[in-house]
């Protein structure tokens, strides 16, 4: 299994030691459900495919920056607004800023107008804090208490209290003294700060006036110092399946993707596509030595149809299964073929009878976030039988899908996403 993989399922399984997580009740909607017609014993279920992937990818929704939050020029106030405008066209000038000024530019590093992105450069001097650990009976002024400290440090809703922390080993730095932070260090030489006496040293960097605030085109790549792959000018096909893999919550299954693809995502930290940054994880790039079925053991949906699911091991040694509670699939759901927000629970009394499953009738209400282990011996098969409750479902096409991780033999393996496919017909 790779490290990803690996990581992934150990934070899975330390999740059952913080709590739970949340899996509310399957809407049940109009589009999938008969709600003005009795239930006609005729419709039946049978099963179209079960499939797997060759690749299974990850790429977690990051928003418009992988760091920093990064605004749009429209979100700014109309001063602020005329601040930047004026700083793109050659530049804002002020020999005597106002505080709001100062505050606004200190805080707005970066920005994005019209899909490309910006920074503002920031011309104004720079403020200094240093910290040195001393005996109390050395300081001449006042000593702070670690309260007075955290209030002076608390500002627009932050609370900053790392900042002895960075005055100690490097040195803070800014160019935005707000006034109850002034106030303190004009007020204390030290502060009492886990049980050491720090004194703090203010220092001022003067800048030559006027003071010229400017603007600065960037791209996607300067927002990090990690790699990042922008695929603005990629292939169609690359782009597609970045797309698509990006606005699936989970994991992204797809047969044979192009080996410049998967060479850019193993390259690069961020993958970037229309003004959103993604994480590249390829979480499955070989065959898997596992095999999933299912088949139908009881086909009348008025009756409750049952629908079974199985895993088989196809190595010639052992394989370990690493899944949601319970065993050996976890909590499953299912979902019209072109509707897949609108999900229905699959039913088995396993829900009932697992610790780590909290139900509330025929629903479930809360699932401990924990990886459990199965393990399978050469050709063996584990076998898992779900109801489906809802007997009015329309005729058409429904999906249950999700996926498990598999490893075995010196560290291989990787995250085995299926996708079973069963139809109601009358």
């Amino acid at each position: 299994m790779d490290r990803r993989t690996a990581l992934r399922s150990l934070a899975g399984t330390a999740a059952l030691l913080g709590g739970c997580l949340s899996s509310p009740e399957p809407a049940r909607s109009a589009t999938a459900m008969n709600t003005d017609s009795p239930t006609d014993e005729r419709r039946t279920v049978s099963i179209e495919s079960v499939e797997t992937s060759t690749h299974a990818l990850r790429l977690n929704d990051l928003g418009a920056s992988p760091v920093a939050s990064v605004s749009q020029l429209s979100s700014y106030s109309d001063r602020e607004r005329k601040v930047i405008g004026r700083a793109i066209d050659g530049g804002y000038e002020t020999s005597g800023p106002s505080e709001w000024l100062v505050e606004f530019v200190s805080s707005t590093p970066r920005f994005r107008r019209e899909g490309q992105y910006y920074r503002l450069d920031n011309p104004f001097p720079v403020y200094t804090i240093t910290g040195e650990t001393v005996e109390e009976r050395s300081v001449d002024g006042r000593v702070a208490s670690f309260e007075a400290y955290r209030e002076a440090v608390t500002h627009d809703g932050k609370v900053m209290t790392g900042l002895i922390r960075i005055a100690l080993e490097e040195g803070y730095e800014t160019t935005y003294i707000w006034d109850g932070l002034r106030e303190f260090l004009d007020t204390y030489d030290a502060v009492e700060y886990h049980g050491d006496t720090v004194r703090l040293t203010l220092q001022r960097e003067d800048a030559t006036l006027p003071y010229t605030i400017t603007a600065t085109q960037m791209s996607p790549a300067d927002l990090t110092d990690e790699t990042v792959w922008d695929t603005t000018n990629a292939s169609s096909e690359i782009t597609s399946i970045v797309a698509a893999a990006g606005k699936t919550e989970g994991l992204y299954p797809v047969d044979d993707p192009p080996e410049a693809l998967l060479d850019q995502l193993d390259a690069h930290q961020y993958v970037y596509l229309d003004g959103t940054f993604y994480t590249t994880y390829v979480e499955k790039r070989t065959p898997l030595p596992v095999s999933v079925g299912a088949s139908v053991t009881d086909a009348t949906l008025s009756d409750g149809a049952s629908i079974e699911l199985s895993l088989t091991n196809d190595h010639y040694a052992n394989v370990k299964i690493m899944t949601g509670a319970p065993k050996p699939f976890g909590v499953l759901q299912f979902h019209p073929l072109d509707t897949p927000d609108e999900r229905f629970l699959l039913w088995t009394d396993a829900y009932e009878e697992s610790q780590h499953v909290q139900t509330e009738g025929h629903t479930v209400k809360l699932v401990n976030s924990i990886g459990l282990i199965l393990r399978l011996r050469p050709g063996e098969t584990v076998r898992h039988e779900y109801q489906i409750e809802q007997t009015n479902l329309r005729p058409g096409q429904y999906v249950i899908e999700n996926d498990v991780d598999v490893s075995f033999g010196d560290g291989k393996g990787g995250t085995l996403p299926y996708r079973v496919v069963f139809s109601v017909s009358e």
